[in-house]
């Protein structure tokens, strides 16, 4: 549940604008609860990246046949095994994840 309202933070904001300069429609309210929710994991998911957590890091997405990962409104991981891959490559280069929230 805490990754479905990630995914669609993350996809709306990952979606270029299409050029449209007509005014846009009146988002939807968002119950307070829910945009807590959403805030607490993306604190956590920068605070395992930062921290260099990347086991942490899996366990916030979705292990689900249904998943997958969109960034700039595409496809960038199509399921669970793509992002724990990724997050597998991540690790192996000691990377680092910095996030401002």
């Amino acid at each position: 549940m805490r990754l479905n309202f990630l995914l669609l933070v993350f996809a709306l904001s990952a979606c270029a604008p299409t050029g449209n300069t007509a005014p846009a429609a009146a988002p939807e309210v968002v119950q307070p609860a829910a945009a807590a929710a959403v805030e607490d994991l993306i604190r956590e998911w920068s605070a395992a990246g930062s921290e260099g957590r990347f086991e942490d890091l899996k366990a916030l997405y979705a292990n689900d046949s249904a998943f997958y990962w969109i960034e700039r409104g595409r496809v960038a991981y199509p399921d669970y095994a793509a992002v724990v891959a990724g997050v597998d490559q991540a690790a192996s280069m000691t990377a680092k994840i910095q996030s401002t929230v």
